[in-house]
């Protein structure tokens, strides 16, 4: 039989989830009916009915800029996604990928850079060249499949069969 999640999970991912979203309309939405709504959830996932529901809507400031966001209901299984699948791309990462993880924002990359220039060019001894990129249309352009196809073979490559696998490989699918 498939592994289910149980409630105790979508309950912690809930928490989780909440408490970075606590003020946005769609959390205070479902928060005001939690608990049905949790448990109105965990059934969609465990009988893979989850459909998933997203929007977008052009924030102003601090300047213009698109977002694309989902309501609670899908936060919550992206919520348990993260919580078991970024140790796995973590331990795959080098110290030398600084978007999107914790720790390793605009200002780490920034002395990483520092120090690269002071080591190539033997303490500003010698000529150090730097390479730009325009990656303005890389993230319009992501080919959606290879990570998808890249993200399901880190999970059934780490995740044993008959556990958790299921269910992330069904979020994965669905979110």
């Amino acid at each position: 039989m498939a592994h289910r999640m149980d409630i105790e999970t979508i309950i912690n991912d809930y928490l989780a989830n909440r408490a970075n979203k606590r003020r946005s309309r769609d959390s205070v939405h479902f928060e005001m009916h939690w608990e049905r709504d949790v448990v109105r959830l965990l059934d969609d996932i465990n009988a893979r009915s989850l459909d998933p529901f997203i929007y977008s809507f052009v924030r102003q400031r601090p300047r213009p800029r698109e977002v694309i966001a989902g309501l609670m209901q899908m936060k919550i299984p992206q919520q348990h996604f993260d919580t078991m699948v970024r140790p796995l791309v973590e331990a795959e990462l080098t110290d030398r990928t600084f978007n999107n993880r914790i720790g390793y924002g605009c200002e780490r990359a920034i002395r990483q850079l520092m120090k690269d220039i002071r080591d190539v060019s033997r303490g500003y001894t010698r000529d150090a060249y730097i390479i730009t990129r325009d990656i303005r249309a890389y993230f319009p352009s992501t080919d959606l499949q290879r990570t998808y196809d890249m993200y399901r073979e880190l999970i059934e490559r780490n995740i044993p069969e008959g556990e958790e696998r299921d269910d992330l490989l069904y979020i994965l699918q669905r979110v």
